[in-house]
């Protein structure tokens, strides 16, 4: 009886000493995300639209361009539709002093020409065919810029 209790003791101190055994865990059972819980959170960058490019249409016609004046955001494309339908039906779009750059191909009833403007500015457009027409592209400073300045 005695080799029985040094056994029984034995096994009894035996298994105080080991360590409990982790329950198990369940499937559908997720642990906790520690580092959403420990990272404070972080505002939201504000995101601000730009304003989406419009395209404008000029058309020519027999008298003139329609319409003569056109005030736009940088970054919009205006397209100059031919119209004409009268004795002189070609076209050639050409702007002055501060928009030289603006120069069209000449281009027949139906034909068409677009240029995008990017920057503020003010352009007098001429028909180099016709040299009585001539209209009138005022872009504008963006709207945020000119509450920036003021």
């Amino acid at each position: 009886m005695k080799p029985f209790l040094v056994l029984l003791i034995t096994f009894i101190f035996l298994a105080g000493c080991a360590e409990k055994a982790e329950p198990a865990l369940d499937a559908t059972a997720t642990a906790p995300d520690s580092a959403k819980e420990s990272s404070p959170r972080e505002p939201a960058e504000e995101i601000i639209a730009e304003p989406e490019a419009k395209t404008h249409e000029i058309k020519i016609t027999d008298a003139s361009f329609v319409p003569l004046e056109l005030t736009i955001q940088p970054g919009d494309k205006v397209t100059w539709k031919n119209v004409r339908t009268g004795r002189y039906t070609k076209t050639q779009i050409i702007g002055t002093r501060n928009c030289l750059e603006v120069k069209s191909p000449i281009f027949d009833t139906g034909g068409e020409f677009s240029w995008t403007f990017t920057a503020p500015r003010s352009c007098i457009i001429i028909d180099s065919i016709m040299q009585t027409d001539n209209g009138k592209i005022i872009v504008e400073a963006p709207a945020a810029a000119e509450d920036e300045n003021n």
